[in-house]
């Protein structure tokens, strides 16, 4: 399966905000923290578990495709 790398739209779009200098928040997709410069989904149950997932195993490839199209409905919306 060839790997697909989020498209400059999506990693602008699922970039982090910038709430104030030196302090960003992440974004959440489908429960996921979104961290585009690690290349991972996150889901974090404080005390149970934590589950990672790369944006190059197969579930992030999927998720990654949601994202997209997602980031392009929104876009429509807007526009």
């Amino acid at each position: 399966m060839d790997e697909e790398e989020p498209c400059s739209f999506c990693r602008d779009w699922w970039e982090s905000e910038e709430i104030k200098p030196g302090l960003r928040k992440l974004k959440k997709f489908k429960g996921y923290t979104v961290d585009m410069p690690l290349k991972q989904l996150r889901n974090v149950n404080w005390g149970k578990s934590v589950k990672i997932i790369s944006f190059d195993s197969p579930k992030g490839q999927m998720l990654l495709k949601q994202m997209h199209e997602e980031m392009l409905k929104a876009a429509n919306i807007r526009s």
